[in-house]
Order: C-alpha cells, then structure tokens, then sequence
C-alpha cells in the first residue's frame, strides 16, 4: 500500500482530514481538529538473492486532538484490525496547546 492510497482509505473510513508528512501554512486556518498527518521513517524491506523482494516502509500516524479522542482511537484501531495492520501505540499531551498526540507505528 502507498501513502497516498492509506490517506484516501483513512479519510473516507475516518472522515478525518489526513496530511501526508506535515500540514503548511496554507492549511493553517482549514484544519479541524481531531486530524492526522502521516509519517514514513524509513523502510524495512525484505531481501532475497541481493536484490529487495518486498519494500516495506515504517510509517507513523499522528492523531492530533483537543478533545474526544478516546473515540477517534477506537475508529482508527477499528481501521487498523480491518485493514489486518499491525500496530503500536504512544499518548502524548502538549501542556502549552491543550493537544493531544496519540501516534501509531506500523509497517504497510
């Protein structure tokens, strides 16, 4: 699977604005919270006879929320067993902006 194909997938499921990598400056005023962005970091690709035989690629999805996430975890882990993805989960809080961070690391 593709970035931009886990983008379009999250979106229609989640009906969540999803970014790939970072939001801009142009989005600055059109973004709703709760919203994710996603992460690739790299890659753990599969190797037979020197050459890749399957490409994997680490990928981070980022839930940026100021309230209600507890449902919108539920919805993308609801996704994750759909789309039989195996993930991790982090929780962080920003004090200074009241945000919530929850970030999954998985492997598409």
């Amino acid at each position: 699977m593709k970035m931009e194909q886990l983008k379009s997938l999250l979106e229609q499921d989640l009906k969540l604005q999803v970014f790939i990598h970072h939001t801009t400056a142009k989005d600055k005023n059109t973004i709703k919270t709760p919203f994710i962005v996603l992460v690739e970091f790299g890659s753990k690709n599969v190797f037979a006879d020197n050459i890749v035989f399957k490409k994997v690629s680490n990928v981070s999805l980022i839930l940026h929320s100021y309230k209600n996430r507890e449902e919108t975890e539920e919805k993308i882990e609801d996704f994750f067993e759909k789309n039989m993805i195996a993930w991790e989960k982090d929780l962080d809080w920003n004090e200074d902006i009241m945000l919530y961070t929850t970030q999954y690391d998985f492997v598409i």
